[in-house]
């Protein structure tokens, strides 16, 4: 009696998990919607979605653990996943992208994306080292001013750099152009992480995560009908 009790509780907090992180995961492409050269909001943006996106995938990875050995993920294994986004993801890949799982054509789009789109290797780096240490860099300055950062916010604008063609660039300060093309860069990183969460939401209902995860699927419904010709075009909510 006291183990199916304690099987519901575990099942009813999955889901104000999943719940949140969804609602974390949105606001922080909303925060990323607004950035802006002269108003910038990555401290914002990157707590945000360093932290929704290690929530979702520790979902994930509870559910699989449930499908495969019948039990929630216990506190010290949610915990031996620490805050590594990279290695989430890779954890993610390798027990949930099957080879039964890879037959299925949008399967192996999803991984190949996840693979080989570089933009998204190093927005996922950035998330990752603000979640294990960046998170702090302004308190750990109280304690300790003389140490030298890599600020994080300098890597996300060279990943910006990176996500937009080379001749969109202004000859001259223009501060229309520049705002324009903040406004690009916002929506091409939009754009890939919308792509992962598509990939992601997918495994509730098309990998083999059993009847607990389709349960979960009218949160992540946006993100799993998101059509192509869809991607970054929505415009978050705050």
């Amino acid at each position: 009696m006291e183990r199916t009790q304690n099987s519901a509780l575990q099942g009813f907090y999955l889901i104000q998990e999943l719940e949140q992180s969804i609602l974390v995961i949105e606001h922080g492409l909303a925060m990323l919607q607004r950035n802006r050269v002269d108003r910038p909001k990555h401290f914002v943006f990157l707590t945000l979605l360093s932290s929704g996106f290690e929530r979702l995938m520790k979902i994930i990875l509870c559910l699989h653990n449930v499908e495969m050995h019948g039990r929630f993920l216990s506190e010290s294994e949610f915990k031996d996943f620490g805050h590594d986004l990279v290695k989430l993801l890779q954890s993610v890949i390798d027990k949930c992208f099957t080879d039964n799982y890879l037959k299925k054509p949008v399967a192996a789009k999803d991984l190949y994306f996840i693979k080989n789109e570089e933009v998204l290797k190093e927005m996922l780096k950035v998330l990752s080292d603000f979640a294990k240490r960046d998170r702090y860099i302004f308190m750990d300055g109280i304690s300790k001013p003389a140490t030298n950062h890599e600020w994080p916010d300098r890597r996300w604008e060279n990943i910006e750099r990176k996500a937009i063609p080379p001749d969109h660039y202004p000859a001259t300060i223009d501060e229309q152009r520049i705002d324009a093309l903040q406004t690009l860069a916002n929506q091409t990183l939009v754009s890939c992480l919308e792509k992962l969460l598509r990939a992601l939401a997918r495994l509730f209902t098309l990998a083999d995560l059993g009847q607990e995860a389709r349960s979960k699927l009218p949160l992540l419904w946006h993100f799993l009908m998101l059509r192509d010709e869809d991607i970054g075009k929505r415009e978050y909510d705050l």
